[in-house]
C-alpha cells in the first residue's frame, strides 16, 4: 500500500481551498447578481483555489519515493 504525505502547511492550504470552493458552490443561480459578485471576483477565487491545491500537491511526497531515497 502506498500513500502521500503532506506538511501541516499543505493540509491548511487544502482546507482554505475547500472553504473557497464551498463559497463558490454556495452561489446559487441568481445569487451572484443579487450580491453584485463580479466575474473577476469569481475568477480570482478560482485562481486562489487552483494555486493552493497545486502548491499542496507539489509539496506532498509519495511514500514510495521516500522509501527509494532512503536506499
Amino acid at each position: 500500500m502506498s500513500a502521500f504525505l503532506m506538511t501541516e502547511e499543505g493540509f491548511n492550504r487544502l482546507e482554505r481551498a475547500l472553504a473557497a470552493a464551498s463559497l463558490l458552490a454556495s452561489l446559487g443561480e441568481g445569487t451572484g447578481e443579487r450580491m453584485a459578485v463580479s466575474f473577476d471576483a469569481i475568477a480570482a477565487i478560482g485562481a486562489y483555489v487552483q494555486e493552493d491545491i497545486a502548491r499542496a500537491m507539489a509539496d506532498s511526497a509519495h511514500t514510495k519515493t521516500l522509501d527509494e531515497q532512503k536506499i
